[in-house]
Formats: structure tokens, sequence, C-alpha cells
């Protein structure tokens, strides 16, 4: 079913194995993170701290990030991603919104998948499970038994001893979709925009439905509505974000999501 709560939904992932008992790990990407850490050290011979890796998980979407996602022909994946760049490298852990019919999209359940992507080659996909008692076993067995045969190399040997930097996060630039529920009243859309305009963002289109208008038990009128914007710098959103958050309407922090550009 599409349209079981976060709650419910976590709460079937742990009867059935594939969330632990305490989901922090899982639902805030921090399990993902040590898999990247390690991937990112098989493929450019670096060890990165954990914490250097910027971190965003799945726990503050809502029914309604699922819905738009829908609309738009994508879904929500909560992606690991290591891209190489001409500054370094850009690493990090982030819910994405990806087109429907791209490979990760249709990966569900338990199931994990890693795709390579190289300059002159098609995308390789390595598709398993990723979480059951099973596949957990296996996976502890053939480390013991690399250890076990390599005892003095437990890990390969460095490829190169260039240095990498993490590029950071603010000079990234995405495709951003912020989802907004406020206090309805006349001026909301001004005062975005001229925020917006003051660090030079663009807004691509806007969606609001009747569905996601409410009244409630006083009368008063809330609205969820998202806003798209042209590819810009993540650090630029965020500082847009800190004075938009800060308005008297707001319900609460504005939720974003983005797209690879």
């Amino acid at each position: 079913c599409n349209d079981l709560s976060f709650e419910t939904a976590l709460s079937q992932a742990q009867e059935l194995g594939f969330a632990e008992q305490d989901p922090t790990n899982d639902i805030k990407g921090i399990d993902a993170r040590y898999k990247l850490v390690i991937l990112t050290y098989l493929i450019t011979s670096q060890w990165f701290a954990p914490e250097q890796i910027n971190l965003e998980g799945i726990d503050h979407l809502e029914l309604a990030d699922f819905e738009y996602a829908e609309r738009m022909g994508r879904s929500i994946k909560l992606i690991a991603n290591l891209r190489l760049s001409d500054q370094g490298i850009q690493v990090y852990v982030l819910p994405l919104m990806i087109e429907k019919d791209d490979v990760l999209a249709k990966i569900t359940g338990s199931t994990n998948a890693v795709t390579l992507s190289g300059k002159y080659a098609d995308d390789i996909t390595l598709i398993g499970k990723g979480a059951g008692s099973l596949p957990t076993a296996s996976a502890i067995v053939s480390d013991l038994n690399k250890i076990q045969r390599h005892p003095d190399e437990p890990f390969p040997p460095p490829l190169s001893n260039k240095k990498l930097e993490i590029e950071s996060m603010d000079n990234i630039q995405f495709r951003h979709t912020l989802r907004f529920e406020v206090r309805d009243q006349p001026g909301i859309f001004g005062h975005y925009g001229s925020i917006f305009e003051r660090y030079s963002i663009n807004i691509y289109a806007l969606e609001q439905l009747p569905q996601y208008h409410r009244i409630g038990k006083e009368g008063e009128e809330t609205v969820i509505f998202t806003l798209t914007l042209q590819n810009c710098k993540e650090g630029l959103v965020h500082k847009a974000l800190k004075e938009i958050n800060q308005a008297d309407y707001m319900l609460k922090p504005v939720v974003l999501l983005r797209e690879i550009v």
C-alpha cells in the first residue's frame, strides 16, 4: 500500500527484519553513510570520517512529499552519492527525487543497488539484498574469510597517492523542490519572491491543490503547497530558507527535496 503512514511502514519493516528495533541508523541515513565511507575508500583509496559526509535521512518526509513526487513522475529514494568533480569529490547521503524509469526507482523492500557511471561506458547497476538474517550472515562470513586468507592486508592497497577534498555542499547545484505548510493569509508568495530575488533564485513552478487546503476547528485555514526552483546552489537555498522559516505564518520548517542536475 502506498498510503501507509511513516510509523506504520517502519513498524512493518521492523517486523520483517528489514529495519533494526532501534531504527535510527536506517531512517536517518547513518547506515547508508557508513556504506558510502567504505565505497569511497574502495574507489578513491581515501578514508573519510562519517562526520565529513553530509547526511539527511527520511524521517522528516510526509505523505504529501511522496504524492507530489508521484504526480511529477518521480520516486523518492535515499541515495548515497559519490561523484568526482574538478573541485575534488561530491559525497553525500540525501533523499532525492529520481525519474520513475530509473533503475534505482524500481528498487524496493530490503533490496540495495549500486550504480557505477563511467565517462564513456553506460551505467552498470549491481542489485542484491541489503538486509535480513541470511544476507547479513553471508556478508560477515565473506569478510571473515578474506581476513583469514590475507591477515596482513585486510584492505586493498591504495590506488593513488592523490589526496581528494570533499566539495562543500553549499557549492553543489540541485533542482530544489520546497514543501511549505502555512497559515493562509495574503502576501505569502510576495514575501517568498522578494527573498528569492535577493539571492538570485528563480522560481520554476508552483503547485497548490485544493486537497491540501484545510480549515481547522477555529476557522483557521492552513495550506500545503510546493515550489520548484530553477537549478541553483545548495548554499543559496539554505540562506533563503533561514529567512523564510522565521515568518510567523510558517507552521513547520520548509521540507527540501532535491534532484541531481
